[in-house]
Parts: C-alpha cells; structure tokens; sequence
C-alpha cells in the first residue's frame, strides 16, 4: 500500500491547470486528426484548430475573424446553411459530408464528415462548433467499390441486413433505365423491377430472411424493365457476415432471358426431331413442323411447300391462316407470280426478305402478308440425297429480324431436319403405293359369289411393308361348289410377299384340278423346291351349295369357326395335315351340313393371337363373338364386327380373314 505522501503526489500529478486547458485539447484534437472550427453569430471564424487549418492551406491565425466564403468559397456554399441552420433553432445537426477540393495542384478531392454544435459563452454569445473528421480513406474505398461493381458485367449492389438498397452498379441501373436515385435508400423488395408482382416479392422476403440468419439464396426471377419488357434473371442474396454477425447483403443476377430462349429452342427441336422419328406421311411431317418449328427459329409461322414435278408447282401441305390468302398462295404455278419460292427453286439458295425490301422484290406479296401481320420472312430449301431442291420451308416474324449467322444457322439446320423427315416420308407414301398396288393385284378378289354371301379382308401387321404372308382366296369350282382358302406362310417382308403369291396360285391350281384329299399333299410336292426354311399352314373349305354341305383340310392351321342356323358357334377341328413344307399323305373327310342361315370363319393366327396369352384364349374369344352375332347379319357385317371387337389396331401380326354365309333361296 501507498503512505499519504505517495498518494498527495499522485492526486497533485492529476490537477492540471485550467490556464493549460487550451493548449491540451488542441494537442488532443491535433493527434487525433480531428479538425474544429468555431463561429460567431455572425459566421465569422472565433478559432480554428490546426487541423482544420490545414484542410484550406492558411495558418490558423489568418482564419480569425473572416467568414468561410473569405477564404474557401466552395467550403461555404456546402457549410454556410448548415452553420445557420444549428444557429437559428439551437439544435446539433450532426454528420452532413463535406467534399473539399483543393485549388492549388493536384487538385485532390477529400471529404470530411462534419457535426454543427451550437454552444453559449458565459456572456451568453451564440457559437456554432464546427467538428470535422477526415473520411476520405473510407470514401475513396467506396469509390473504388463502386468503381469495381460498375465494372462488373452483372447486376449487383448492396443492402443493409434488413434489405434497404444502399448502392447498385451501372450494369444495373443501364439495364432498368432508371437513376441511383430511384432505388437507392428503397426495400430491395419494393424496386420497381418486380413491384407489380407479388409473387416474386414474397420470395424476395423469404430470401431476406434466410440471408439475415447468415443463409445465401439463389434463384431464377422474372422482372419487369421500365419499356414494359420482361427478362428472367439468376438472382442472389448472399449475407456479409462479421464477427458472428450478419452486417450487410449483396444482391446480385445475371440475365439469363437468352439462356433459357437457347434452352427452350433446343428443347424445341428436340422435340420435334423425336416426334418427326414417328412421322410416316409428308401430311404427318408438316403438321409436326408448322405446330413445333416456330419455337425452334422465335418465329410465329412456319410452313412447308412442296414441289409436284409432273403439275409444276409448289403445293402447301398445310393450310395457311387465312382462307382468302390460301386461295391466293396454297398452290404456287412455277410459271406464276414471283415469289421467294421461286427463287429458292431456282437458285438453290435461302431468301431471308425484311418488309422493305418485300415492297421492292415481291410487290405481290404485301397487301397479303400485312394482312396476318409478318414482317421479315424466310425461305429456305428443301433438299434430298442429290442435292435437288424438292420444296421450300416458309418462315415468317412479326417484328422485324436480323438475319445474322445464327439465325441462319438455325434454319438451315430446321430445313435440313424437315428435309430428311420428308423425304423419309415421300418415300415411305411411294412404298406403301406401291405395296397397296401389289396387294391389290396379289389378294384381287370381289367380295361376290353366285351362290355365297362373301366377306374378305386383309390387314398387314404394324410397321410391316403393307402386306406378307397371309393370304385370302375365294375359288368358284362349278356352279355349286366354291373353295374358300387361307394361308400363312411363316415371316414378313418381301420374302414372305413372295413365298405367299406362289403358294396361293399352287393351292388355287390344285383346288381346280385335284380332288379334295389330294390338295394339301400335292401342295407340298409343288413347292418342295423352296429352302428348308420354308413353312406354311393353309386352311381350304368346300362348300357346296346345291348339296348344303361342308368340307374342309387344314394344314397347321388354326380351325375355322362354324355357326350354325341356331345361333350355335363352334370350332371346326376337321382332318389336320402338319404345316405345307413338311411330307404328308392323302386324308378322307366326310362332309357336314351348311344348310342356309349358316355363317363360316377362316381365318389367319393374327386374328386371335396375343403376346403372353394361350392361343386357346383368343380361340374361345372369337367363337364367343360369332356365337353373340345377330342371326340375320351378312357376311359384311359379321366381318366388321369380328374386326371391331378384337382391335386389329393393336395387332402385332399379319390377319387376312373370310367370312361366308349360306344364302336364302
């Protein structure tokens, strides 16, 4: 412990004199650079520190006694309402900036951030304490933050934690075309951007409320520019955290409106190019095209135009808009008006038109395409294996378009999709012309007998050439007696087609020249000649009319299925021979009668059969549709209904199938 005497000069080394008060604080005042001014009633300068002497470059004795408009003219302009103001009503007015900067070279600019303190003398004399401190260090930070922010290509600024916007960068403010001041000191959430959405001003605040617990956010939002204008933008808040705490937020997005227009366009042409896989006609392709290609492009319009070689002309595959106009254009003579068309036609090359050059080049073609409101428009050729154009792809915008190389690009690769699409179709309708004239000279049969009510008809399994090897054969052997024939020869294709035709003409020749017995085993001696590969199964039904009696042979073939005048509807199991192709002997068959009301029912294994079902399941289902048919319907209608009720749309293989009833004397 300390005696008295060490503390009496301890309490004596602590009293300062109040003479030397001065001088201390202005020591203090100077070593912590803070700058103080004192005026008098009349803004004239009472004291001024060194400091504050410094800020203009005078010595603190010249300052006495003038006013600040004596010496700093650009100091007074921001000071002199300020001193005034702390006067008149006796109240501080605390932190205003004051941006100094310096006549003489280099001209530095420097802020200070000041406080107005009005004060009394013991003889009661009004002053106004002038307190400055330097901020220039901090300001030039922020300038050069700025500085940063405004050089980046993204939006970005910054808030407090509870979401007041304090600054936001050029990037920003160019794109929205709006001032500093209109947003900076507004809630994030209230900009202008996305006022008038609700919605996304609710995930705004939810985001703010994750960022204030320290949590950054990140989304995709729609905004809204000033021109009325939307862009989608990657927006996010990401919290500046400090000592635990959470003291500022940076918003920040990216426009990614053509990121996702890109995505949405490749989505597009994905999807029409796994649509057009499945598309087998030129009317199927067209449509595709004139529904999803305007996505692909940012078109409002796509059309596909044809060219018929033998008529000259280009020929629209799907209508246009207007019925007036497709009257005008849905048919395009080469020989007539001069059109884009035309031109591609002609040259090979796309024609991309702006509506200027339209009124030049196509006069023709104005009044009808201001009409349905296009503006540019393109056309683009359609060319096959050989480089031959054979169509056009017609594009058209409603606002003008800027033909530059990726919009180009773009529809030279949409043309080159629709190109092998078409042409893949073209030659899918010439195949299938083909095969129905095949099919229509192999299976040629009316369905007509003198003596029989007939019903025939073939149906070629899906994705198939159009026909294979079922067949149908209705053979009228006198006047009373007619065979009815159906056949399978296993596989499809062109093999089968083949294989088919000639086992039909051999079984056709044999049922006219041989007896009943004799035709199946004759029939595997007249095509033994083929490979070991080959196999067939055949079911033939006489009918005699006359007698009212029936016959029949099958060779691997599934039974007929009889219903009697009763109503009563049975399968007809008969002589079995094994399938044509394999060796096999004469069989006898006794006849049963066919007395009139009686309706018979050959037919192919794709009638009844399902995958992963038992044939004998679909044999109990067709019995059991013709055992329900009416007793008076024809052979016609007891064909169709069979058809209807088993959804040949759905089969999987060929069906050829003979209906015949026993008609009324």
């Amino acid at each position: 412990m300390s005696t008295n005497g060490e503390g009496e000069d301890l309490q004596a080394r602590r009293v300062v004199d109040a003479r030397a008060l001065p001088s201390l604080f202005d020591t203090v005042l100077d070593q912590s650079a803070t700058g103080v001014m004192v005026f008098d009633e009349d803004l004239r300068l009472a004291y001024v520190n060194e400091v504050a002497a410094r800020m203009g470059g005078h010595p603190a004795d010249v300052h006495i006694g003038k006013r600040l408009a004596d010496l700093y003219p650009q100091i007074s302009r921001q000071a002199d309402p300020l001193i005034a103001q702390a006067l008149a009503e006796q109240e501080t007015v605390r932190n205003e900036e004051l941006v100094w900067e310096s006549p003489r070279p280099p001209h530095e600019r420097r802020y200070w951030q000041v406080t107005y303190v009005p004060v009394r003398s013991t003889s009661d004399h009004r002053f106004v304490t002038a307190i400055y401190v330097e901020t220039t260090p901090v300001r030039r930070a922020h300038e050069r933050l700025t500085r940063l922010l405004d050089a980046l290509p993204i939006f970005t600024g910054m808030c407090t934690p509870d979401g007041l916007l304090l600054e936001a960068n050029e990037a920003t403010l160019a794109a929205t075309e709006l001032s500093r001041e209109d947003v900076v000191g507004f809630p994030l959430w209230e900009a202008s951007w996305w006022r008038d959405d609700p919605s996304v001003q609710v995930q705004l605040r939810e985001m703010l409320a994750r960022a204030q617990l320290g949590q950054p956010g990140r989304d995709d939002i729609e905004v809204r520019l000033q021109d009325g204008r939307r862009r989608t933008i990657d927006f996010q808040l990401v919290p500046i955290v400090e000592h635990g705490a959470v003291t500022a937020l940076v918003p920040s997005a990216i426009d990614i409106t053509e990121r996702i227009v890109e995505r949405d366009r490749l989505q597009a042409l994905a999807s029409l190019s796994r649509h057009l896989n499945g598309a087998l006609t030129t009317n199927q392709v067209s449509r595709l095209v004139v529904a999803n290609a305007p996505t692909v492009v940012d078109a409002e319009f796509v059309n596909v135009a044809l060219l018929d070689a033998e008529r000259q002309e280009l020929r629209l595959v799907q209508p246009l808009m207007d019925v007036d106009i497709e009257e005008r254009w849905g048919t395009v003579p080469l020989d007539g008006p001069r059109t884009p068309l035309h031109d591609v036609m002609e040259t090979g090359r796309s024609v991309l038109v702006s509506r200027e050059e339209r009124g030049i080049r196509y006069p023709e073609l104005v009044a009808d395409t201001d009409r349905v409101g296009l503006d540019s428009t393109a056309a683009v050729p359609l060319v096959d294996e050989l480089g031959d154009v054979f169509g056009v792809l017609g594009v058209g915008w409603t606002e003008p378009t800027e033909f530059v190389e990726e919009v180009r690009l773009r529809l030279d690769l949409l043309a080159d999709l629709c190109s092998h699409s078409l042409r893949r179709a073209q030659r899918t309708e010439a195949r299938d012309r083909l095969v129905e004239e095949m099919q229509a000279e192999v299976l040629a049969m009316p369905d007509t007998s003198r003596t029989l009510d007939v019903a025939l008809a073939y149906e070629p399994a899906r994705g198939d050439i159009g026909f294979g090897g079922d067949w149908y054969d209705v053979i009228e052997i006198n006047e009373s007696c007619t065979a009815l024939v159906v056949g399978d020869v296993a596989g499809h294709g062109i093999t089968a087609a083949a294989r088919m035709t000639e086992a039909k003409a051999t079984i056709r020749t044999l049922v006219l020249n041989v007896d009943h017995a004799e035709v199946i085993p004759a029939a595997n001696r007249s095509l033994a000649h083929f490979d070991s590969g080959y196999i067939a199964t055949a079911a033939v039904a006489w009918i005699d009319d006359d007698a009212k009696t029936l016959e029949w042979r099958l060779a691997g073939h599934l039974p007929p299925v009889l219903r009697k005048p009763d109503g009563r509807a049975c399968l007809l199991e008969g002589v079995h021979h094994p399938p044509i192709g394999t060796t096999t002997e004469p069989r006898a068959q006794a006849s049963i009668p066919f007395p009139e009301g009686s309706l018979l029912v050959l037919y192919t294994d794709g009638l009844v059969e399902r995958r992963g079902e038992d044939i004998d399941v679909g044999l109990e289902r067709l019995r059991s549709i013709v055992d329900r048919l009416p007793s008076t319907c024809s052979a016609r209608e007891a064909r169709d209904s069979i058809m209807a009720e088993l959804q040949l749309d759905e089969r999987e293989d060929d069906v050829a199938i003979v209906v015949v009833r026993s008609r009324s004397q």
